[in-house]
């Protein structure tokens, strides 16, 4: 036997052991790929960018702050029956002095095994690594798997959209990557952000979900942001692929196929049961071959199959193909995470529908006490731009909303040492553009020249010089603009330019049948916000008819409920309170209904309430009695001496009740009350 090959082969035979005896996330061995300057860092964002994209995009892009360092690592995984393997990925690792958060990107459908983040690759012809040089720039510690069965020195078939696979690949990356800190030199802040474009999209929320039901000790979910994923598989983006017999990528149909029967063995036995020849043989090639060659595929694609399988794929709600994909639709489950589902109404592969299908799905299991989670969960308008260009806008509006999670350390750094800038990356303006855009120039001393918004033509659409502060804010009204993502060049008096960018959004009223946070208390002509529930500290109130802008009130409010003059407002139009937080803004709807209290001549406060109630009265009452939802009498007070406001100590059980008063000739008002 050859002396060389025998090493060889002892050394496969010791890797294999050591695979079976070591955990899943530990490494086998890393190795460096590339050490970029912040400028040899741009140079290579610049040479993959898509071509057509207008300036203030492009430059958006190639703003970095660090030069980087990516490291190909080789870890033990399961595979889809629970075996250990192994599986590649890249970690992105910034050059930076203080500690950073992991920021996991999972990457969209490649048909080639060898065009996967290991490789300095991804979608789009390689494009998509660029996302990763991205995000590591600008401070992530940012972790790229290649999947399962992807990757220059893999043996499994790779399971494509296949949730449980995906979601190991991805996690026990991120066991690596915290495992790595002390070798690699450098620190974790524990805080963890979830991306990912296109199948990426349902990779990362995968992930997400898994995690959501598995943590990984020292490491927190704070965020998730994913553009153009397909979590509603076997619902609307199904429905989208086979009810077109010309949908552009027809392969994917393929690729599903084949991984079901790998994972289930259910679709067929023998690949000529579903398919014509050549086709059956070149799927076997090909697609079971993972050479990454689909050009053969037909563009009428049901042309490929056997008699009767398309039709089949359209009516049957109980074909395998379906059943399989069922299996990982990603869609529809619990989570109190920050999620944003960035789409394009131009994407022709994957409908944006199946952002909208996870936003109703999962808002559906807040009940009222988690009233506050409901602007959380969004599906996010980022252009008209298709499947292709739509990755370049996400990927700025994502980290442009991320970074307000981000554990930003470099304030207090040397800038000798990290050379960011507080001035110019310090700016505060709001990431979403409802009716205006408030900027903040605190640290702006010398003051705005001008302000310019750029459309995605690339045109000027808005154009403010010498805009005057008030509290430390300039703001602009732009309820004119159209729904979608703009550029904003902010010029300083003394030269300086800003670059940053925002979605411009629909402000949407939130509404829920079992609560209401604002109340309108007639006896003091005021408006009544209950801050209880809500998780975040307020930093802003503001109060619009339509889209003109009544009242602002700045400044942290901390206790349980905000009270606002309502004397000025105007009476029975709906109008909107908007309530910001650092991370988020809320819209409420409310009208200042000078008669409703007068009628019901009853006011409860706090309501919700943990306990401690007040209940204050147009007329003197001396009974007060609370029923539960089967309507058994659960509260009784009966007093000598009547008033218009008594205070009471509750101890009864979370839910809703009815509150009945009865004054002393016996009228009755009545009153829902929650006890939270």
């Amino acid at each position: 036997m050859n002396l060389r090959f025998t090493i060889s082969l002892v050394v496969m035979l010791m890797l294999n052991a050591g695979i079976n005896a070591q955990s899943r996330g530990s490494v086998n061995y890393y190795q460096e790929i590339f050490n970029f300057s912040e400028n040899q860092t741009e140079n290579a964002i610049n040479q993959q960018i898509p071509l057509g994209l207008p300036s203030w995009l492009v430059n958006l892009l190639v703003g970095v702050d660090n030069g980087i360092k990516g490291y190909k690592i080789n870890y033990n995984t399961i595979d889809f029956d629970n075996n250990m393997t192994t599986a590649t990925g890249l970690i992105i690792v910034p050059d930076v002095s203080c500690d950073v958060d992991m920021l996991t990107y999972c990457h969209g459908t490649v048909f080639d095994p060898s065009d996967v983040p290991s490789n300095m690759s991804g979608a789009g012809d390689g494009m998509e690594i660029i996302i990763g040089y991205y995000y590591a720039a600008n401070g992530y510690l940012t972790v790229m798997p290649d999947y399962l069965g992807l990757g220059d020195e893999t043996t499994d078939t790779h399971l494509y959209v296949n949730e449980k696979t995906e979601a190991s690949a991805t996690r026990d990356l991120m066991v690596a990557a915290k495992n790595l800190q002390n070798t690699l030199n450098y620190d974790l802040t524990g805080d963890v952000m979830i991306t990912g474009y296109s199948q990426g999209g349902h990779a990362a929320m995968s992930t997400f979900k898994n995690l959501n039901s598995s943590s990984i000790g020292g490491l927190s979910i704070e965020a998730v942001g994913l553009g153009s994923g397909p979590y509603n598989l076997s619902g609307s983006q199904y429905d989208m692929i086979v009810n077109d017999p010309y949908y552009p990528n027809p392969e994917f149909l393929l690729y599903v196929m084949a991984s079901c029967e790998e994972a289930y063995g259910n679709i067929y036995n023998t690949p000529s049961d579903i398919l014509r020849q050549p086709y059956a043989d070149l799927y076997v090639t090909n697609i079971l071959g993972q050479t990454g060659d689909v050009d053969w595929v037909p563009s009428y694609y049901p042309s490929m199959f056997q008699a009767g399988v398309y039709n089949d794929l359209i009516y049957n709600n109980n074909n395998p193909t379906k059943q399989c994909l069922q299996q990982n639709n990603v869609y529809d489950w619990y989570h109190t995470k920050p999620l944003e589902m960035y789409y394009c109404t131009g994407d022709e592969i994957v409908t944006p529908q199946n952002s909208h299908d996870a936003e109703d799905a999962m808002e559906d299991y807040y009940s009222w006490w988690q009233f506050w989670l409901f602007n959380q969960v969004n599906a996010a308008y980022s252009g008209w731009f298709d499947h292709g260009t739509c990755v370049v806008p996400y990927a700025i509006l994502n980290k442009l909303e991320l970074d307000l999670y981000q554990s930003w350390c470099w304030w207090w750094l040397d800038e000798e040492i990290d050379n960011r800038s507080e001035d110019t990356e310090g700016l505060a303006h709001r990431t979403r553009m409802y009716y205006d855009l408030d900027i903040d120039v605190s640290r702006l001393p010398q003051g705005i020249a001008t302000v310019e918004l750029y459309n995605l033509d690339g045109e000027t659409v808005l154009t403010v010089n010498q805009p005057v502060a008030s509290d430390n804010f300039v703001n602009l009204n732009v309820s004119d603009l159209e729904a979608g993502l703009y550029g904003i060049n902010i010029t300083t008096k003394d030269g300086t330019l800003i670059e940053t960018a925002a979605l411009k959004m629909e402000a949407e009223l939130i509404r829920h049948p079992e609560y209401d946070p604002i109340s309108f208390n007639n006896f003091n002509n005021e408006i009544v916000l209950d801050l209880s529930l809500l998780l975040d500290e307020v930093i802003e109130f503001n109060i619009y008819d339509q889209s003109t802008r009544l009242e602002k009130v700045n400044g942290l409010q901390e206790s349980e409920s905000l009270k606002i003059d309502a004397s000025e407002l105007p009476a029975g139009k709906e109008l909107a309170l908007q309530v910001i937080t650092e991370k988020q803004s809320y819209f409420l709807p409310f009208k200042v209904n000078l008669d409703a209290n007068l009628e019901n001549g009853l006011y409860l406060f706090p309501n919700p309430t943990m306990g401690n109630l007040t209940v204050q009265a147009a007329e003197a009452f001396n009974t007060l009695r609370l029923y539960n939802q089967e309507g058994k009498l659960v509260f009784e007070d009966i007093k000598d001496q009547s008033s218009n406001v008594q205070s009471y100590t509750l101890d009864l059980p979370v839910g809703i009740y009815q509150l009945v008063m009865e004054t002393v000739d016996g009228k009755q008002f009545m009153e829902r009350l929650i006890i939270k």
